[in-house]
């Protein structure tokens, strides 16, 4: 969920395995931010790790992220993904989970508050939408008392 640019910058000294965190720097804005290793980033992480001899330096060795995502998708047949797809996937993957719009924003890297992450996305709709409604609503219906044990 990264972008295009940070991607291409990481180095295995910007991942911490025990606080399960990967350090960047906005390459836009130059102002550090951190990701965190989510459920289904760990697994990924760890095997690439544990594969490669050499620990240090870049984790990718790859010129272009774009060219390698195109081919990769061709190779296996799937159509066309870029870096900027599977960013917005992982967003709208963490607002379906009803993260907090706010550690969103944290972890692309913004300091808006979430104020672009709302504006961009606020049409994120799924299936649980209308549950989340009604958990919401219900919240603001008053108490009503346990009935009296006998």
């Amino acid at each position: 969920g990264i972008g295009e640019a940070e991607l291409r910058a990481l180095k295995w000294s910007d991942v911490d395995f025990k606080a399960e965190r990967i350090y960047l720097r906005r390459v836009k804005t130059g102002k550090p931010f951190y990701v965190p290793f989510y459920a289904w980033l760990k697994p990924f992480l760890v095997e690439l790790h544990d594969k490669r001899k050499e620990k240090t330096g870049r984790i990718f060795d790859i010129l272009t992220i774009k060219q390698s995502i195109t081919n990769t998708c061709k190779k296996l047949g799937y159509k066309h993904y870029s870096p900027r797809n599977f960013r917005q996937a992982c967003i709208v993957r963490l607002i379906r989970a009803k993260v907090d719009i706010q550690l969103i924003a944290k972890y692309q890297g913004h300091t808006d508050g979430g104020k672009l992450i709302l504006g961009r996305y606020s049409q994120v709709k799924s299936d649980a939408d209308s549950n989340y409604e009604k958990e919401q609503l219900a919240q603001l219906a008053p108490k009503q008392p346990e009935p009296a044990k006998a």
